[in-house]
């Protein structure tokens, strides 16, 4: 089995993508920090919150079996960030039933989420980029013109 060592631009994409879906979903409360863990061999990311500081901090796992597709990482940013949206509802789901039933009931939720508004939400991330570079290109000509035209008096 060969071994895939997360790309510093695999990073960057989560992060990135972590922080749209995390504004998109309305986080905006939390502390939002980010780790590479060098160890784990059961997840590939995983979240850990602290609830009473309102601090959450996503990991993404060094090294895979394979590299992931940018897809792969896009689900993997929603469905963390999704933990994080559930986290409160987990918490008080304890209280009444064991873990494994409240795991299977909160990725339930999270599998519909991901089915449903994910694609949405990366269309919107798509076009938030389009329009970024669109901006830039235009900011880009403007420069050029206003020098072009300083030259010509």
């Amino acid at each position: 089995m060969s071994e895939y060592k997360i790309t510093q631009k695999d990073i960057e994409l989560f992060e990135e993508l972590t922080r749209f879906f995390v504004k998109a979903l309305g986080l905006k409360s939390w502390e939002v920090g980010f780790d590479i863990d060098e160890e784990d061999q059961l997840n590939r990311a995983y979240t850990k919150t602290m609830h009473d500081s309102k601090i959450v901090v996503f990991y993404l796992v060094r090294c895979w079996d394979y590299k992931p597709k940018k897809e792969e990482l896009e689900l993997m940013a929603f469905h963390e960030v999704c933990e994080l949206f559930m986290c409160e509802i987990m918490d008080k789901l304890l209280a009444f039933y064991s873990e494994q039933e409240t795991e299977r009931m909160i990725h339930s939720v999270i599998r519909t989420l991901e089915n449903v508004f994910m694609p949405y939400l990366i269309e919107e991330y798509k076009k938030g980029k389009k329009n970024k570079r669109n901006s830039n290109t235009v900011k880009k000509e403007n420069i050029k013109r206003t020098r072009t035209t300083k030259k010509k008096k």
